[in-house]
C-alpha cells in the first residue's frame, strides 16, 4: 500500500466533528462525491488527509477592500 502511516480513517461522526458539521452533511458530501471516502465492508470512512485537502479546496480567500488612491 502507498498510504502514509499518519493517515487516519475517521467515521462519519468523527469527520463531522472535525469539520464542525452534522453527520448528515458528511453523508450528503460523500453521496454527491464532493468528499472522497473509503468503503471498509459496509462502513464508510473518511481519510483525515482528505478532510484537510477539502478544507483547503473549499476555502474562499479574503478580499482586500482597501481603496487605492
Amino acid at each position: 500500500m502507498s498510504t502514509r502511516a499518519s493517515t487516519r480513517l475517521l467515521s462519519i461522526d468523527q469527520a463531522a466533528e472535525a469539520l464542525g458539521v452534522t453527520p448528515r452533511m458528511i453523508r450528503r458530501l460523500t453521496s454527491s462525491r464532493q468528499l472522497p471516502y473509503v468503503k471498509v465492508g459496509r462502513l464508510v470512512r473518511i481519510r483525515d488527509t482528505d478532510i484537510a485537502r477539502c478544507v483547503e479546496d473549499w476555502t474562499v480567500p479574503a478580499v482586500d477592500r482597501r481603496r487605492s488612491a
